[in-house]
């Protein structure tokens, strides 16, 4: 194949095949292997856009709710097996995603949504999701994030863009906790509170981590074992071990067992320190997965240092932007809505990289400048060479695909 491209080291594993059988009887028997449940999944649902929360009422496991990236709630009532729409906030491109159901009284419901860097609210229900009350002090905010405490329900933290904010009653009202003052705390993604205490509060960023032990009125980081500038997903409490904590970042998920004072990686990329990088790596590093023996990997072959998110690649194989671009290889950003493009070397083994990309390594922005193809996607997850031979990009920011031309 002349375009095989040859940049990256594949993973080949082998799988055992499992046959399906019959997935009624399998549904029914309790004492089924979970290997052979996990074969059964099935489509539910309503049709139609995506699904950005799912939660469990806690007082009726039989009764579902779920956000939409559109302003809307569905619910059901017969563990998912049908669905109605419960509400429409009316606000496009709105990202609901965070529910909470009030343990309390179930008819309770917490909404927070953004639009990925611009507003979204926070929203409270007291009658089951008829209607709904927005927040004022949020009303400005794209919340990231939501979290309510164990020890104290009326105890509410929320993430936002900007900062974090404090509920003691319930929603009802809001303060601003200081956050300005430190390093890195904004961006917030992801929110955990201390089942022991409400005072003890645990923050991911598109950065690092941080925890406050006083309500979060002080913040410090907690980023020991951890990649420097992993984007912290979500971070989750061991009910029966509050110390015990699990992160996912995109450096990889990540464990700690003395409540976030040290991590260690679990499962993730690798990197390389200071002058190494970017260079051949002898040997599998030890603490990276190698599949039993069956996974390869090569050196990275270009490496963006600070906050990037490259979600989609294609091989552009066809000359409709030009000959100049024709089957070379185009890399999707979802954090800052950029397309790279990069050219290969003749034997197409590597990357074609001078001047200051030489190493491998875009240290700055403005050493991207002369690989940058195209701005303003907003956050681009797929890239894809239509049948007419152009580029289409896939923007979930904008909510929309565009097709690029040559000017």
């Amino acid at each position: 194949m002349k375009y095989l491209p040859q940049l990256v080291a594949l993973i080949l594993l082998t799988v055992t095949g499992i046959a399906p059988g019959n997935a009624a009887t399998r549904s029914r028997d309790v004492n089924a292997d979970p290997a052979l449940y996990s074969t059964d999944w099935r489509t539910t649902g309503p049709p139609g856009g995506d699904v950005r929360g799912l939660v469990v009422d806690p007082t009726n496991p039989d009764r579902f709710y779920f956000g939409t990236l559109d302003g809307q709630i569905y619910t059901s009532s017969d563990a998912g097996k049908n669905w109605q729409l419960l509400y429409n906030f009316g606000k496009p491109r709105l990202f609901v995603d965070h529910i909470i159901v009030d343990p309390r009284n179930p008819r309770v419901l917490y909404v927070g949504a953004h639009r990925h860097k611009e507003p979204g609210g926070f929203f409270k229900s007291t009658d089951g999701g008829q209607t709904f009350r927005e927040s004022p002090e949020l009303k400005n905010e794209a919340i990231h994030s939501l979290a309510q405490s164990d020890s104290d329900p009326s105890t509410l933290i929320a993430g936002t863009f900007n900062g974090i904010f404090r509920s003691d009653n319930a929603g009802d009202s809001w303060q601003t906790l200081p956050t300005s003052n430190v390093q890195n705390l904004f961006h917030v993604e992801s929110l955990a509170i201390d089942p022991r205490s409400a005072n003890i509060i645990y923050a991911g960023t598109w950065y690092l981590p941080f925890k406050s032990t006083d309500g979060g009125q002080t913040w410090r980081s907690i980023k020991t074992g951890i990649i420097d500038d992993s984007d912290i997903f979500a971070i989750d409490i061991d009910p029966r071990d509050p110390n015990h904590i699990i992160a996912s970042a995109c450096s990889g998920i990540y464990e700690s067992k003395t409540a976030g004072e040290s991590w260690k990686k679990v499962q993730g990329i690798w990197y390389l320190k200071g002058s190494n990088m970017g260079k051949e790596i002898k040997g599998i590093p030890e603490d990276l997965v190698d599949f039993d023996g069956n996974g390869k990997y090569s050196s990275p072959e270009f490496t963006w240092m600070g906050r990037y998110g490259p979600t989609a690649i294609k091989f552009l194989d066809s000359d409709k932007l030009g000959s100049q671009y024709e089957n070379d290889l185009f890399v999707g950003d979802v954090h800052n809505g950029n397309i790279y493009h990069f050219d290969l070397n003749n034997s197409r083994t590597a990357l074609s990289l001078r001047g200051s990309l030489a190493d491998k390594v875009a240290n700055s922005t403005s050493e991207l400048k002369d690989v940058i193809f195209a701005r303003g996607f907003g956050g681009i997850t797929d890239l894809k060479v239509g049948n007419d031979g152009y580029l289409y990009v896939l923007s979930y920011v904008h909510g929309s695909i565009y097709r690029i031309l040559p000017s």
